[in-house]
């Protein structure tokens, strides 16, 4: 049941602060965001070569880790990589706002 209400209750913050979740995988508690626009970025042409640093460039969606725990809810946003930046701490300060609005 417990579960069942965080899910709900961050589903509701999310969409309440313009943030709806793309897509979802409830067993493993994650909700999906849209992926950041990359144009911001630079060109595609620069972006593609990748080989020129070694590294490859990982397109990833943001995520939002909800668990329950015992007299409430855990919820922890990454970016997909399993790091955080600006973009997940905005996410973080939507859901404290409108979290049980």
């Amino acid at each position: 049941e417990s579960t069942d209400r965080c899910w709900n209750d961050v589903q509701s913050a999310l969409d309440q602060g313009g943030m709806t979740p793309v897509d979802s995988d409830r067993p493993a508690g994650k909700l999906y965001l849209p992926a950041a626009d990359r144009d911001q970025e630079g060109n595609w042409f620069s972006r593609l070569e990748f080989w020129k640093t070694g590294t490859s460039i990982k397109m990833a969606r943001p995520e939002v880790v909800v668990r329950a725990v015992s007299g409430g809810c855990e919820i922890s946003a990454n970016d997909g990589n399993g790091g955080t930046n600006e973009g997940t701490q905005a996410i973080i300060d939507t859901l404290y706002q409108n979290i049980n609005r």
